[in-house]
């Protein structure tokens, strides 16, 4: 025979069950909108560095015409050379500006240094690189895998 304690705990799995359920339905393209496995290696002489990891955007809206996105990424970067510059991950990216209603194209062509995992919001042209630090023309971009 079940106790009190048991019978409870199951309906309240239930309950989240159908309420998870029930959102999900409720909540058309929630889904992923692109994304998946991706790899890079540093365009040094020597390959100092490489990434592998995961990359997914979400289509958040649309403004002035063109679609932006909410993403998120988590990579391993490794540095093979241990000469103390270091290997990071960057990025290239457009930003809607909610805030001012105007795209801000400032972070598209300089290389924006991000963590190896995180999120972003409301961008779109996103690219992504390994490279040596401080070192532009060691950047490789990621390619699927």
């Amino acid at each position: 025979m079940r106790s009190r304690g048991q019978v409870r705990n199951a309906l309240r799995a239930a309950g989240v069950l159908a309420a998870g359920a029930a959102l999900a339905v409720a909540i058309p393209g929630s889904a992923h909108a692109g994304g998946g496995k991706f790899t890079a290696h540093t365009r040094d002489s020597k390959v100092c560095g490489d990434a592998l990891g995961y990359y997914y955007y979400y289509e958040a809206a649309a403004a002035q015409g063109k679609k932006f996105y909410d993403t998120n990424w988590d990579f391993d970067v490794d540095d093979y050379c241990r000469d103390g510059k270091g290997v990071s991950l960057y990025t290239k990216y457009s930003k809607w500006d909610s805030a001012n209603q105007r795209w801000d194209y400032s972070h598209l062509n300089k290389y924006n240094r991000i963590s190896s995992a995180g999120q972003g919001h409301f961008v779109a042209d996103v690219r992504i690189f390994v490279c040596i630090v401080g070192v532009p023309s060691s950047c490789g971009e990621i390619q699927g895998i």
